[in-house]
């Protein structure tokens, strides 16, 4: 290899191959967060799927005479006995088990006390506003002030997750007004309550935005 001037492209190829064992490692690290039954299950089939796959897929000694092809298609067998830690079904079990935990943690902030949305509803959102005034700024308790928000609800986002948070576009009269959206996170502690107060009698799913500003704006005029 000295001979050849590749002692640098060798060296490379180590690193990354040691970041591999050392994204193998963090993975077999995360089974500590998993709950004790479930972290001995996944860790007794994890040792088994190991040992089968070293014993299976070891790969042959690199001979010292051998040139730099042969150097990298031996470094190409071991990384193909050891597999993709990102990819590989080694781990598709692992993932699956965090992503779980993670679910049922999530679940004990979700908010039950608001409607289920759908795009094209029209709904009144009422949320709490901790700004103050120049007169409130001496105040010692801070007074949350709520605030109202009406419009049509356009867009949804991450539904049955922690993070669903959906779009309203605000009715406004007149086409050259400017069309005013907000977005709200559903689980929020700071809405207070969406109440919804009709709905679009027509598919909205795939309106874009000044497209639904203009027919919100005629029907407001024919109103």
């Amino acid at each position: 290899i000295k001979e050849m001037g590749l002692v640098e492209e060798v060296k490379e190829l180590i690193r990354v191959f040691t970041n591999h064992l050392n994204k193998l490692a963090d993975k077999v690290s995360q089974y500590q967060d998993i709950p004790s039954t479930e972290s001995e299950r996944m860790l007794e089939k994890l040792s088994g799927d190991i040992k089968n796959e070293v014993g299976q897929n070891t790969p042959p000694p690199i001979p010292a005479d051998q040139n730099f092809d042969g150097v990298l298609s031996s470094i190409g067998e071991i990384f193909k006995a050891i597999g993709d830690s990102n990819k590989s079904e080694l781990f598709a079990d692992v993932d699956g088990a965090l992503s779980n935990e993670q679910s049922k943690g999530d679940k004990q902030y979700f908010r039950t006390d608001l409607p289920s949305l759908q795009v094209g509803d029209k709904v009144e959102v009422a949320t709490k506003n901790f700004r103050q005034s120049e007169k409130e700024k001496n105040d010692s308790v801070l007074k949350p002030r709520l605030a109202h928000f009406k419009g049509t609800v356009i867009a949804q986002r991450n539904q049955n997750q922690i993070s669903y948070t959906f779009s309203v576009l605000k009715d406004s009269k007149g086409r050259d007004k400017l069309a005013i959206r907000s977005t709200f996170s559903y689980h929020s502690p700071f809405i207070v309550s969406v109440k919804k107060t009709g709905k679009i009698m027509r598919k909205v799913c795939r309106a874009k935005l000044n497209y639904l500003e203009k027919e919100l704006a005629e029907k407001k005029d024919n109103e």
